[in-house]
């Protein structure tokens, strides 16, 4: 059995069902986050894992032990919240040690136990500082401590980075991990952030409206999505509608081209599918291939440079294509300049959609 295991939760506010049958494994010492967009669920989630709220219905189960009626304070969680929650009235040392002085530990035990925290986490010399004296970063590895005091059985942390500047967060989520590995500690992160979620994880559970769409690696999710939602939500990508030509042969056809696809399993010729092709895999050129089946003529509408990538939206007939070139390769293209853009060899089906355009699964 999974260390963490959340079985057929469910979660009603009134007459929102914010949780919609949420099961999950997490395995000892695992980092898994759940990601997804605002209001899809994963904090609600969250919150009935760390007792903070009762399930409606199902249960959680942790190392083979029912604790969905076990208070919150004896469930062994520890807990990042969002906005930090520390304390404005106590040093950074007595905000990490708190928990240890609920739990009644004689001094000594507790000074002990946070210069273990303070050294682990780099805040020395920061003891005595109240968290109005120390910078947001600073904050959030006190809030870290103060989780991590206890020796939890389970980490949590909610959106812990969300308040932060981009080059706080970005160092943070080095240090998160690192730490989580240096530790072995069984993790569940929340986040909207696809960049947080696909550099921290093991795995990564994809969330939207309550439930759970797919779950699997960082690595998995990206290259091979298997919802269209997925292929969106993480990273950018192009979807194209294409026509079945030949499901045999993983043949379909777009903006008069014939693409190869990775899987035609129950599909039937003459349907359409939405077909995902990532702007990273797009190769750009400024004249056109001696040879090439899978090449579209375009013109650049917007050239948006990003630093080592160059963001190019380009409009071939019937169909527009964002491609992310290397800025080496972009600079050659200036704004309308007709370029030919070829396209993978192989592309991928991430559902079946109706005559109206509308996705109906695989």
């Amino acid at each position: 059995m999974a260390y963490l295991m959340l079985e057929n939760l469910w979660k009603r506010f009134g007459g929102t069902v914010a949780v919609a049958g949420v099961s999950l494994e997490v395995g000892g010492g695992e980092f898994v986050s759940l990601l997804g967009p605002s209001g899809c669920g994963k904090t609600t989630t969250l919150r009935l894992v760390a007792g903070l709220l009762p399930p409606d219905r199902g249960e959680i189960w942790l190392e083979g032990q029912p604790i969905s009626q076990v208070p919150a304070h004896s469930r062994g969680m520890g807990m990042v919240f969002q906005s930090w929650a520390l304390f404005p009235n106590m040093t950074a040392a007595q905000n990490i040690g708190f928990p240890l002085r609920v739990q009644g530990l004689p001094p000594g035990r507790i000074a002990s136990r946070v210069a273990e925290i303070v050294a682990l986490l780099g805040l020395e010399g920061l003891e005595d500082r109240y968290p109005h004296e120390v910078s947001g970063g600073q904050q959030q590895r006190v809030g870290l401590g103060r989780a991590l005091a206890r020796g939890p059985r389970v980490l949590l942390l909610d959106e812990p980075l969300s308040a932060l500047d981009a080059p706080v967060r970005k160092g943070l989520i080095v240090e998160i991990r690192h730490l989580q590995q240096q530790l072995g500690m069984t993790t569940l992160y929340v986040t909207h952030d696809q960049e947080e979620a696909l550099s921290m994880s093991d795995r990564v559970a994809l969330m939207d409206r309550g439930q759970i769409i797919e779950v699997g690696t960082p690595e998995r999710l990206y290259t091979e999505p298997s919802s269209a939602f997925a292929a969106t939500f993480i990273g950018a990508t192009n979807m194209f509608v294409a026509e079945v030509l030949d499901p045999e042969r993983g043949r379909v056809g777009v903006g008069g081209l014939a693409l190869q696809v990775h899987d035609l399993r129950s599909v039937r010729r003459g349907q359409r599918v939405r077909v995902s092709v990532r702007p990273e895999d797009i190769r750009l050129l400024d004249r056109a291939p001696a040879e090439g089946n899978t090449v579209l003529r375009g013109r650049v509408l917007v050239k948006t440079f990003m630093g080592a990538v160059t963001r190019l939206d380009v409009q071939c007939e019937g169909l527009r294509v964002r491609v992310d070139a290397p800025s080496s390769a972009a600079s050659m293209v200036a704004g309308q300049q007709e370029v030919w853009l070829v396209l993978p060899e192989r592309c991928r089906i991430v559902e079946v959609v109706d005559r109206d355009g509308i996705g109906v699964g695989r």
